[in-house]
């Protein structure tokens, strides 16, 4: 009997501990990339950390972002980092782009002469193909924003230089 609890116990203690090693693997963080203002002021930057194998948590922190809707997109190709930072025309990213269901609200700030946001997001997006074949040393990350239509503008946050961890 004390030779069955004792086995009962020990593979409990291995189902928890397995669990545990499991979970330690899917908390990691995938992306991180920061934002340069005329190719060399740190603008702020932009992470995404994978928490679960359905749930990402991006993690967009700039000097200052209008408020509105964004969409983090991927663009399959480096850009200069000359041409990162905020702006008006990010049209240069062209078409060929990976929007990943990633929706970013900047909320108006309270005190309207604050400058600076950093906004924390729970995506329920997978990001796991990032581990797959089409994971990609460098690609640029872009937060396009999202008119009162929903369609995508060319204005936006360019982040080049996607390191992915």
């Amino acid at each position: 009997m004390i030779a069955i609890a004792f086995v009962l116990f020990l593979s409990l203690a291995m189902a928890a501990v397995r669990d545990q090693v499991d979970y330690a693997k899917i908390i990691s963080p995938i992306a991180h990339c920061q934002v340069l203002e005329n190719g060399e002021d740190i603008y702020g930057s932009v992470s995404i950390l994978q928490d679960s194998l359905y749930t990402s948590v991006v993690n967009v922190k700039l000097n200052h972002i209008d408020p509105g809707h964004y969409v983090l997109m991927f663009h399959q190709n480096e850009i200069e980092d000359s041409n990162c930072g905020s702006g008006d025309d990010i049209s240069l990213f062209g078409e060929d782009q990976t929007e990943l269901g990633i929706q970013v609200v900047v909320p108006s700030p309270e005190n309207e002469s604050q400058t600076s946001s950093h906004v924390n997001i729970i995506s329920e997006s997978n990001l796991i193909f990032l581990y797959g074949e089409d994971r990609v040393i460098d690609k640029s990350m872009i937060l396009h924003r999202i008119n009162e239509e929903g369609e995508r503008e060319n204005s936006g946050i360019a982040c080049c230089t996607v390191r992915f961890i």
